[in-house]
Order: structure tokens, then sequence, then C-alpha cells
């Protein structure tokens, strides 16, 4: 029983950070659309609290938030109707992702995180079609993890609403977007 409950919290502790709710793609794809994500951050992604409620920093290696909210931005096309280009095809758009904060504090009763990125898409040649657009948001939960899976699925959702439909989602399909 004693090795069960010492299982339990080395599980419960080693959750991963960076987590969202994936959702449901759409099944025609259109576009080739390339994903770019720049992370511009300064310092940790925050510090949480860790086995007996001792604080500690968020560790995760070093490439990871930039990989996680690659696949973020690749599932958001996804949702969105929108495709990747293979070697074959010509790209038709490329949407930027600029990381600015992605932080936790979670040495409070409930974690809170915030994340801040700028959204662009760019045409084939850099040229950008649409924004730069500065996006904020924020998460809580119980902890870090949870903070951050409320602020990322709120990204998610958010950039799957931007591409969907509008200028972002005419641009990614390469035509020049309407003027407002």
């Amino acid at each position: 029983m004693k090795h069960l409950l010492l299982f339990a919290l080395a599980a419960g502790c080693n959750r991963p950070y960076l987590t969202w709710t994936q959702r449901e793609p759409l099944a025609a794809r259109r576009g080739h659309v390339a994903v770019a994500v720049d992370d511009h951050r300064a310092g940790s992604l925050g510090t949480g609290y860790g086995f007996a409620g001792v604080p500690r920093d968020v560790e995760v290696p070093r490439d990871e938030p930039r990989a996680r909210l690659d696949r973020l931005v690749t599932e958001a096309l996804y949702t969105a109707g929108l495709g990747l280009p293979d070697p074959t095809q010509a790209l038709t758009a490329r949407v930027r992702l600029g990381v600015e904060t992605l932080v936790c504090d979670g040495r409070k009763l409930r974690a809170k995180s915030t994340v801040a990125v700028v959204f662009s898409v760019e045409n084939p040649a850099g040229a950008t079609q649409v924004g730069p657009e500065r996006i904020e948001l924020s998460g809580s939960g119980r902890g870090c993890e949870d903070a951050y899976a409320d602020s990322l699925d709120r990204l998610f959702d958010e950039l799957a609403a931007r591409l969907v439909e509008g200028p972002a989602h005419q641009a990614a399909l390469g035509h020049a977007p309407e003027p407002s």
C-alpha cells in the first residue's frame, strides 16, 4: 500500500505542462500553410508548489514551449479546415506566432497563468497580410499544469476562431484580405 501511494504521488507530480484540449479537425483541408513560432520570452515558466507545498520553478526542456505552441497552432489550422504543405505543394501562407509571455504563478491558493502572443499571417514571400495582432489570455487552476491547460485552451479557441473565417482565413488560402 505504501508503494502504491508513493507511485501515485510521483505520477501526479510529473504531469506535463503546456497541454490543451484537442478539438475535432475539419475533414476537408484547403491551403498549404506553414507554421512559425518564435519564442521571445525572458525567464522561466513561473513558480508553483512542489511536493509538500514547497515552492519550485516550473521547469521544462528549453525548446518545449516553442515545440508545444507549434503543435497547438498546427491543430488550430486543422480545426479551421486549413492544411499544412508537403514538399510537392506550393506554400499559400505562413502563420506566425511570437511568444512574448508564458508564465504561471502557482504560489497562491489558485494558480494563474498568462499567455501573450503576437499573431500574424504572411504570404509566401514573407509580407504580412494580417496582423500583427497581440493576444493576451489568462487561465487558472489548482496548479500550474491546470492553469496552463486553461489558458492554452483559450489560446487554441482564439486562434481557431481567427483562422476559420475572415481576413486570416482568406490570407491563409493565399488571397489578399479585403480592406476594412
